[in-house]
């Protein structure tokens, strides 16, 4: 993985692809005037010179478009990258209109301040809305991405520096527990980062790892050691710290 870490900004040239895909959970609507179509958001932004997905029948299956500097959605024409869309505007590949199955979760936008991007297109997105662990896998994937994966110290070192400023108690991460610890992405579980005492477990309930942004009150934990928990962030008599609310996310995209 290239050491080379920066922030991501919102230029022409980080706006285009995967670091301007956005959900169509996020509601909006097609519109349109004498110069073409474009997708309003509901809170009056569109999406500019990037590619997105968008729901726009909300069936949970979204086309993906193309939208010119001005925001204008491009039909029927080949895009910089080679890329064809056909005459709605959908990306289409060998006459197939390529599709995806979009989160229905209530999510804000990705924030280009809670990215870290590398210079081989690498990147880590931090989310900060509560949600359980399989939401938060669900989320990612619809990104094309996945759960982040942390597989070496350098990674760790990495989300770390994401959530350090973050407000959030804790983040999932991709490891889950099915007779064994394993990563979503089927990597090899040779680098761990345990609080003392983790995994354990605790009532035979907790399957799914998340990393401290805040210590454990009860424990003696870290930042940035890594703890099971249930699929929902939730321990009875801990809810001041667990809770579906306090957890949020880390997605990684490759290249």
């Amino acid at each position: 993985m290239n050491n080379v870490m920066k922030k991501l900004h919102l230029t022409a040239a980080t706006a285009i692809g995967v670091f301007c895909i956005s959900m169509t959970s996020f509601a909006g609507q097609w519109r349109s005037d004498a110069n073409g179509w474009w997708w309003q958001n509901d809170d009056g932004s569109y999406p500019t010179f990037c590619w997105q997905w968008i729901d726009g029948n909300d069936d949970g299956i979204a086309e993906c478009y193309y939208f010119d500097p001005n925001g204008y959605c491009l039909l029927n024409t080949l895009i910089y990258d080679g890329s064809y869309v056909n005459e709605t505007g959908a990306w289409t590949v060998d006459g197939i209109i390529q599709t995806q199955l979009v989160s229905k979760a209530n999510l804000p936008p990705l924030d280009a301040d809670e990215a870290i991007c590398h210079e081989d297109g690498h990147a880590y997105y931090r989310i900060d809305q509560g949600m359980t662990w399989s939401e938060a896998k669900e989320f990612c994937e619809s990104l094309g991405g996945h759960l982040v994966t942390i597989t070496s110290a350098e990674e760790q070192a990495e989300v770390e520096s994401l959530i350090k400023d973050a407000p959030q108690k804790q983040y999932w991460i991709g490891g889950y527990n099915d007779g064994g610890w394993k990563w979503v992405t089927g990597e090899r579980w040779n680098y761990t980062h345990w609080a003392p005492g983790e995994p354990n477990d605790y009532r035979n309930k907790e399957s799914f790892a998340q990393i401290y942004r805040q210590k454990n009150p009860k424990t003696s934990s870290r930042f940035g050691q890594w703890n099971d928990i249930s699929e929902n962030n939730y321990i009875a008599d801990e809810t001041d710290f667990f809770s579906t609310e306090y957890v949020g996310v880390i997605c990684e995209i490759e290249p």
